[in-house]
């Protein structure tokens, strides 16, 4: 009963998440920025469907269309970024249309089938989970309301015959009426709030078109002087389209919450799925780990353009930390304490570091950074000041992470199991170990050539600039290496041995 109750627990958390993401993905566009992002509310989904994603294969490709999803939004972000700091303010209109028009498409692209296959989960789930709210048809319902209602006037005499007579007529017309069920018509709902807050964010940004008419005999009227009038009303239109949706979602959230039958069900088909199912677990918590680690390789390399770092730094140890935690259960103890202190304190003197910077672009703009040499020269004294703390504990972050994967190799790698014999089974299993972690020695030498030439790089700082670019060559070609080889590893682990020895 304990193990029931933690199970429809976890369910009922998880399923909690669909309000605060609603919430976030109603949020309308202001002018072309997302104020909550809705990468956000689709992380918020993704986790909300964890549990549920293995009972039905709908529900898998709906969590692979959220990532895409929340990718794109990444995406559309970092594009809006670059148009507004390495474009001129005469690109801007039509830049930012292409942007524009191009997401919405993917999104479109993207979502509408994902809302399909979202609702048509819900509707297997309460085929076999006897999900009856599920299929609830709100015109039945109002029908039989009326009719109840009806037929207790008419038993009564509370209402006048005039408007028992009224009543009827208004039955005979709904009757005539043919609807869906409720999950059906909220699928119609979620895709049509998709096509107009996506086509609604394009549409002002129409306007940049009248800039530059095709041909002489094009009309002169600039319809982009009036853009902001425009953004205004498609705002004011997307937010009240919003609300709506959102009270739609509340209310059918709710309703299906209080199936608690669907719901026991549910929490007993997930735990019943598992124990069937034990390997999952393990395998997700490597594939977040990767994902994880790869992440933090990619933020190694160093963006800089006049003197701000576009992949800051700090990514990097935080991302580890968060890879720590996903193979919290399977790493030895020494293991644990090491890479979690290194990351710790890593992330705490790159985000020092990068306060710092930010703190002095604060101070002097980039135009003095530019053309006032004192300004250069107190940048270079700060970077100076800092960064040899960063590159030792990046030195430091380097041995930790390969000591964390020579760790994995030891205790998981191999398949011992599988030999005829024990001897030349292990035997095979530890030359195969060892050549597992030589395989990660290219990767960690290129890492170590990369803090060197990083040091080099800000030694040198500002005379040296061809070394910039063999700084971020050196660390491109670091983070690929690594990101490659440690998904290599990720494939040679033996998730039976992680159930065993965990």
């Amino acid at each position: 009963m304990t193990k029931q109750t933690t199970a429809l627990q976890k369910i009922n958390w998880r399923m909690g998440l669909w309000l605060p993401a609603v919430i976030i993905l109603s949020n309308p566009y202001l002018h072309v920025l997302d104020l909550m992002p809705d990468a956000i509310g689709y992380v918020l989904l993704l986790i909300a469907l964890r549990r549920v994603s293995a009972l039905d294969e709908s529900f898998g490709e709906v969590a692979r269309a959220f990532k895409r999803l929340a990718l794109l939004s990444v995406a559309r972000l970092i594009g809006l970024v670059w148009v507004y700091t390495a474009t001129s303010a005469s690109e801007q209109p039509t830049l930012i249309l292409i942007l524009c028009f191009v997401f919405g498409v993917l999104e479109l692209m993207t979502v509408l089938p994902a809302c399909h296959q979202l609702f048509r989960g819900l509707s297997y789930i309460g085929t076999r989970l006897d999900g009856r709210i599920i299929f609830e048809n709100a015109h039945k319902r109002k029908l039989d309301r009326l009719t109840e209602q009806l037929r207790r006037a008419e038993q009564t005499g509370e209402w006048s015959e005039e408007r028992c007579r009224k009543v009827d007529r208004k039955l005979r017309r709904l009757a005539r009426r043919s609807s869906g069920d409720i999950t059906d018509r909220m699928c119609f709902v979620c895709q049509s709030f998709a096509v107009v807050k996506t086509v609604l964010c394009v549409l002002p940004e129409m306007a940049a078109l009248s800039q530059a008419p095709y041909d002489a005999g094009a009309t002169n009227f600039n319809w982009y002087a009036y853009i902001n009038g425009f953004r205004a009303m498609a705002w004011l239109t997307v937010s009240i389209v919003g609300i709506v949706w959102l009270c739609r979602v509340t209310v059918y959230c709710c309703r299906i919450a209080k199936d608690t039958l669907l719901w026991e069900q549910l929490a007993q088909a997930c735990d019943e799925d598992e124990r069937q199912h034990p390997e999952r677990i393990p395998k997700k918590r490597l594939r977040s780990a990767m994902i994880c680690l790869t992440v933090a390789f990619a933020f190694c390399v160093n963006l800089q353009m006049e003197g701000i770092n576009y992949l800051p730094g700090f990514v990097t140890p935080l991302a580890m930390l968060c890879a720590v935690a996903f193979l919290w259960p399977y790493l030895a103890r020494t293991v644990r304490l090491v890479c979690t202190t290194v990351y710790s304190l890593g992330a705490l003197v790159s985000i020092y570091f990068y306060v710092s910077c930010l703190k002095f672009f604060t101070e002097y703009d980039i135009v003095q950074y530019n053309y006032r040499w004192d300004v250069r020269e107190a940048y270079d004294a700060l970077v100076l000041g800092n960064m040899w703390m960063e590159l030792a504990f990046m030195l430091l972050t380097l041995v930790a992470t390969w000591a964390l994967l020579c760790s994995l190799i030891g205790r998981y790698a191999g398949k011992s199991h599988m030999g005829t014999h024990q001897y030349t089974s292990a035997q095979l299993d530890t030359q195969r170990k060892r050549a597992l972690k030589r395989y990660l020695l290219v990767p960690a030498i290129l890492g170590v050539v990369m803090i060197v030439v990083r040091a080099i790089y800000y030694a040198g700082l500002p005379e040296e600039g061809m070394i910039w670019v063999a700084d971020f060559a050196v660390a491109a070609v670091f983070a690929v290496f690594a990101g490659v080889r440690i998904w290599n590893v990720r494939d040679e682990l033996n998730v039976e041995h992680m159930l065993n020895l965990s």
